[in-house]
């Protein structure tokens, strides 16, 4: 299992198997575009707990493990969820300058939680 995110809540709480990237929202999806492309599985979707795709500005994606996708064939499931995310999400996220510090704790506490719940049902 192999996590790429922006939230550093999630680094720190998966250090081992985390990707972590400063960077958007959109670039997070773009990233693990790039993994689906070259054989990954996606095995949380990118908009999972009742926000819109684009309101929190850290997001989260799990990918089965870099070694357990070598050599296989695109995934054509993982890559519509990546792709349909990328249509929805706007670049910049015109929302996010107004949001103060602790909305941003907020949205890196709710992004982590729902990850807690994805890894305890792919475990």
């Amino acid at each position: 299992m192999r996590i790429i995110t922006n939230n550093p809540l999630v680094k720190h709480e998966y250090p081992q198997i985390t990707e972590y990237l400063d960077t958007t929202a959109k670039d997070i999806l773009t990233e693990v575009r790039y993994y689906v492309h070259i054989g990954a599985e996606l095995l949380n979707h990118p908009g999972s707990g009742n926000l819109v795709i684009g309101e929190n500005p850290y997001i989260s994606l799990v990918l089965k493990d870099l070694s357990d996708f070598a050599a296989v064939a695109v995934n054509y499931f993982s890559l519509s969820l990546i792709e349909e995310a990328m249509e929805q999400i706007k670049d910049p996220p015109e929302g996010f300058k107004g949001y103060d510090l602790k909305t941003l704790d907020d949205f890196k506490v709710l992004d982590l939680n729902m990850l807690n719940e994805c890894i305890k049902k792919i475990n």
